[in-house]
């Protein structure tokens, strides 16, 4: 199944974005000769190895008319126009106060990959971490100064941290990282990736996006409980003050730790054209 081989404009006479169901045809190849469709023995499934059918007569690429596309495959395209979001990102623990974080935009890249969260955790801390993004040509929102507080701080069991982004089709992934002030290596975060703003149809999406964080064990320091460890954020000498962590990469934690959803909600809002 393939477009036409001229494929398909995007845009009208007019400029206007396309939208909705394009054409697509069935083709023959013309590499090996035709066998009935899920039954033939030289199909790839089946077949002992690539291309060991017998020859087509015709090795010309060719529309099979008989067949309709449709019956096996859709293809709709959704134009994407830049769309802001408010993102509230609240702590929902009851007793666990959050360190101050980032979030951002970006395309098909990893921007807080592990040595991103190092320096999250680390001496670089939000500062540190924006500013190698911004190196990258990443726009950065340090969040740190709860909702109607009026002061930069941590954010306490039921305050919230609140931005609004800008999101375009090149960069509509949405990526979050806080670390937990009562810890000395643990982040809730986003996937590598981020999170999709828009999902595969071209829907805007919203609501509460807790579901798709994680707790991350940074491998920076150990893991020591909570309230107690003294390479804590609140107890500590300085950053990194504690044993190096025998483990070093990037990893789900569990155990003392509570879950994600159970820490932080980040609600996405998508906000109306202006």
């Amino acid at each position: 199944a393939a477009t036409p081989s001229a494929g398909v404009a995007l845009f009208d006479a007019d400029r206007n974005p396309v939208s909705g169901t394009i054409p697509v045809h069935i083709f023959d190849a013309g590499t090996e000769a035709d066998e009935p469709l899920g039954v033939g023995v030289h199909q790839a499934p089946r077949q002992e190895r690539p291309n060991s059918g017998p020859a087509d007569d015709d090795n010309t690429v060719r529309r099979v008319p008989e067949l309709d596309a449709a019956d096996f495959i859709t293809v709709t395209v959704v134009p994407r126009m830049p769309r802001k979001f408010k993102v509230e990102v609240s702590n929902v623990s009851g007793s666990q106060a959050v360190a101050p974080g980032i979030v951002l935009m970006h395309g098909a890249c990893e921007p807080l990959s592990g040595a991103g969260l190092a320096r999250l955790v680390g001496e670089s801390g939000t500062a540190g971490v924006a500013a190698e993004l911004a190196r990258q040509g990443l726009t950065v929102h340090v969040l740190d100064t709860p909702v109607n507080s009026g002061s930069p701080g941590p954010l306490l069991p039921g305050a919230t941290y609140e931005t609004t982004l800008q999101a375009v089709p090149a960069a509509s992934n949405l990526s979050l990282a806080f670390m937990l002030l009562e810890s000395n290596n643990v982040v809730v975060g986003t996937p590598a990736r981020g999170i999709p703003l828009w999902d595969r149809r071209g829907n805007v999406v919203s609501g509460d996006m807790a579901a798709a964080l994680a707790l991350l064990e940074v491998g920076t320091d150990p893991i020591t409980p909570r309230d107690q460890g003294d390479d804590h954020p609140p107890t500590r000498t300085g950053p990194e003050s504690g044993q190096r962590d025998a483990e070093a990469p990037v990893d789900e934690t569990s155990g003392q730790h509570r879950t994600a959803s159970n820490v932080v909600s980040v609600v996405v809002t998508p906000l109306d054209p202006e």
